[in-house]
């Protein structure tokens, strides 16, 4: 079955140079470690060989991709994934002054919605809860990831 929705957990704006493999591993572990309530995420990390615009890097996906329950299939007790996922990455943030763009990626439509930034110690999370069953809405979609 292809997921209908999956949240997006990506460093944003980073050119993690030598980090990225030990960013990537410390995903890989933070995955590995717990029991997740729904789809367990998994570990994405691709980089473009030549950047999208003149001047700019190469756009780098690292990050977490966490298939969302269809609604009204929701699991009992299933954002606390969620909130495991944006825990991490408050974490790194405070830690290593990392930041973050969470956002729902539509496969039936196509688009992506960015939801909010771990950009700061405590982000607003309410469009987060608040969209993660609700599909994107077309007319305010990003360019799908």
């Amino acid at each position: 079955m292809i997921p209908h929705r999956t949240l997006f957990a990506y460093f944003e704006d980073a050119d993690l140079g030598e980090a990225a493999q030990e960013y990537e591993d410390l995903l890989r572990d933070f995955v590995a470690e717990h029991a997740w309530r729904g789809s367990r995420p998994f570990v994405v990390h691709q980089r473009q060989v030549s950047p999208t615009r003149p001047g700019a890097s190469p756009a780098w996906d690292l990050g977490l991709h966490l298939v969302l329950p269809r609604p009204g299939q929701a699991p009992a007790g299933w954002f606390a994934d969620v909130e495991r996922v944006v825990a991490l990455l408050q974490r790194l943030y405070t830690e290593r002054g990392l930041t973050f763009v969470l956002g729902v990626f539509d496969s039936e439509g196509g688009y992506a919605q960015d939801l909010c930034y771990i950009d700061r110690p405590e982000p607003d999370l309410s469009a987060l809860r608040e969209r993660a069953l609700d599909a994107p809405r077309p007319e305010d979609h990003d360019e799908a990831k």
